[in-house]
């Protein structure tokens, strides 16, 4: 049994406060990308100062723009940076494009996921491939960048950043941990 210390909102509750930030607040969604991938890239600089090699997992929907967003970041700070792209890219939203797209123009290294990747050496491992959108178990390349990062961790990072709104593998309606689960950190940011 795994004890969860922080709140954890279920799916339509995290649509429902990003709803209210566009509507009340006027967020674009591309807006709130950004700051989602600001606030996972100044907490990695405050846990993480002396990281200079950066490996991010990204998946196809919103939460991998999330991570597109910290990438672009940590490019500028002058990191080094890949990206392993987990399942499927050819539908994404607007503004995941729109990230991508930024990481693309920067030059970042975007490959997809293969388990024999290399990834050679990172100070960090960011997990940004499911978000709030999981309702099923999760598909056999989700299962094999968890075991990738996971043995990535083991190897030779030094430190890794798994950055979730919620556990990798947490059934977000039944709120169950999936048989393939990481640890997550949850990041919200309510400044406006």
């Amino acid at each position: 049994m795994h004890s969860i210390k922080s709140p954890v909102y279920q799916s339509q509750q995290i649509r429902e406060f990003e709803r209210l930030a566009q509507e009340r607040i006027g967020l674009t969604g591309n807006m709130l990308m950004q700051r989602a991938g600001k606030a996972a890239f100044d907490f990695l600089l405050k846990r993480w100062p002396h990281a200079k090699r950066l490996v991010l997992f990204c998946g196809g929907g919103n939460y991998g723009g999330d991570g597109y967003a910290l990438a672009a970041l940590a490019k500028e700070r002058g990191m080094h940076v890949t990206i392993w792209q987990v399942g499927r890219h050819d539908n994404m939203k607007a503004e995941a494009k729109s990230a991508l797209a930024v990481c693309q123009q920067a030059d970042i290294p975007i490959q997809p996921f293969d388990e024999k990747a290399d990834l050679n050496h990172p100070d960090v491992v960011v997990d940004a491939i499911c978000g709030i959108g999981v309702q099923q178990n999760l598909r056999e390349e989700v299962i094999a960048a968890i075991e990738k990062m996971k043995q990535a961790t083991r190897n030779y990072a030094k430190r890794q950043i798994t950055w979730s709104k919620r556990l990798e593998g947490l059934h977000m309606l039944k709120g169950n941990i999936q048989e393939m689960a990481i640890e997550a950190i949850t990041l919200m940011n309510a400044d406006p």
